[in-house]
C-alpha cells in the first residue's frame, strides 16, 4: 500500500506539471476493478499540448465518450 501511495503522489507531481491543478477534477474511489480515472486520465491525455491541438468541443465530445 506504501508502493501505490508512493506512485500516486509521483503521477499527481507530474500531471501537475503538465496539466495544473488537474488533481482536483478527480475525487472519485478507484473502480471495482482498481482502475483509477485519474491514472485513466493520464494515459489519454499525457500533455496538455494533445488537449490544445483539438476544439473545445472535440475534447468534450472526446472526454466524454472516453
Amino acid at each position: 500500500m506504501k508502493h501505490k501511495t508512493v506512485m500516486k503522489n509521483n503521477l499527481v507531481g507530474l500531471l501537475d506539471q503538465t496539466h495544473p491543478g488537474v488533481n482536483t477534477y478527480f475525487d472519485s474511489p478507484a473502480r471495482e476493478d482498481g482502475s483509477q480515472k485519474l491514472v485513466d486520465f493520464a494515459a489519454s491525455y499525457w500533455h496538455v499540448d494533445g488537449i490544445r491541438k483539438m476544439s473545445q468541443s472535440a475534447f468534450i465530445d472526446h472526454y466524454q465518450k472516453w
